[in-house]
């Protein structure tokens, strides 16, 4: 049985870049609390942290989590240029899409905080995902990773509904866990998605997002999707206003 910890966060430090270092000292808040619950594996949303540099953000991260596995995601500078409209965002997030130029990385470490894979995600909608083609053999081989002894297959952010990537995944079968790294606002498609991807897959699908007031959620074989209002941490070491859910669970 493998212990693994979903975090939500709250959106107030969600692409500010005047917040990522108090975020950097909220992860080791977290980092600790879910060592003493005795968390193997943490997943923290998609654009957890805004950096100009994600790869060189991604290394410090997997540091602040040492003696824990972690599956993350780092928005690059970038995606700063998203705002309040959706069709604006939309049309921009389709052109990022089709030039494989999506400012969003997704990576895991193991224990010892060394980075085991880092890609960029590749679609945000069924549209644009069926728009980009089939990912390469490569990319396949990127988002399966082995974490704390169990098979992990990793989704970022609307990548649950890429028409390619998802036929792969449930054809490869064997995975103990499909982490789903979202950024904001999927709160609708969890009911229906992610047990239909739980009992194809054979696998838990466990979720990480930022939300205003959401819940932790996740989905095993043959049952409903769960959501539980996980352990609520607030930012200490700073007046930030950032805060956390925590929500831990048991798969086998």
């Amino acid at each position: 049985m493998t212990t693994i910890a979903s975090v939500v966060v709250g959106g107030e430090g969600f692409r500010n870049p005047e917040a990522q270092a108090s975020r950097m000292m909220f992860a080791a808040q977290i980092a600790a609390y879910c060592r003493g619950r005795g968390a193997k594996i943490v997943l923290l949303p998609a654009g957890y942290l805004l950096a100009e540099n994600p790869r060189t953000a991604a290394k410090a991260l997997a540091r602040t989590f040492s003696g824990l596995c972690l599956i993350a995601g780092i928005d690059s500078s970038d995606a700063k240029k998203l705002g309040p409209s959706k069709a604006q965002n939309g049309k921009r997030l389709d052109k990022w899409t089709r030039n494989e130029s999506l400012p969003f990385w997704v990576f895991a470490s193991d224990s010892s905080g060394k980075i085991l894979t880092f890609f960029r995600q590749r679609s945000t909608t069924s549209g644009n995902g069926k728009a980009a083609g089939p990912p390469s053999q490569a990319e396949q081989q990127h988002r399966t990773v082995k974490l704390a002894g169990s098979k992990c297959y990793l989704l970022a952010c609307g990548e649950l509904f890429n028409p390619f990537l998802r036929p792969l995944l449930e054809q490869e079968q064997g995975f103990a866990l499909v982490a789903h790294l979202g950024h904001q606002g999927l709160g609708r498609t969890f009911p229906k998605s992610f047990p239909a991807l739980a009992n194809a897959t054979g696998a838990w699908v466990i979720n990480a997002q930022h939300t205003w007031s959401g819940e932790c959620w996740a989905a095993e074989p043959g049952k409903k999707a769960r959501r539980i209002p996980g352990d609520f941490i607030h930012e200490t070491t700073h007046s930030s206003g950032e805060w956390a859910r925590v929500a831990f669970w048991d798969v086998p």
